[in-house]
């Protein structure tokens, strides 16, 4: 599948109270694709996008998962999209490496702590609305 697509499957699945188009989610996708501080993992019914940045917590850097979406069928890639993301980060010489799972998707929780994670902080958010 098209990581377009992949994109917007993840959007949809998340129920994100916010539209988006395929316009924006190729826009999305290139930018990972040439950044050299930003880095888009595909696999086959996957993708994985990250960035590097400073961290707001110290004077390091930080790798942060910007989304990260697996299709039903195509689960069990997870891990190596994971090892792929991380192994990216380091020799980008960060301190830490930052995944997140939305709450619909209790099932991530367990990758992350497999792979050696654990869990720093809960993320709430409080959505506008959008004008018409």
């Amino acid at each position: 599948m098209h990581p377009v697509k992949l994109l917007m499957a993840f959007h949809e699945a998340a129920g994100l109270p916010f539209p988006t188009s395929a316009a924006w989610a190729n826009a999305l996708y290139q930018e990972h694709q040439t950044n050299p501080d930003k880095i888009a993992v595909v696999r086959e019914g996957g993708i994985l996008l990250g960035v590097v940045s400073n961290s707001q917590l110290g004077p390091f850097k930080v790798a942060c998962e910007i989304a990260w979406w697996v299709n039903p069928e195509a689960r069990g890639i997870g891990l190596g999209m994971l090892r792929e993301y991380e192994t990216w980060a380091w020799s980008k010489g960060v301190f830490g490496i930052e995944v997140k799972s939305l709450a619909m998707f209790p099932q991530a929780d367990k990758i992350y702590e497999r792979a050696g994670y654990s869990a720093l902080e809960t993320s709430w958010v409080k959505w506008q609305s959008l004008p018409r």
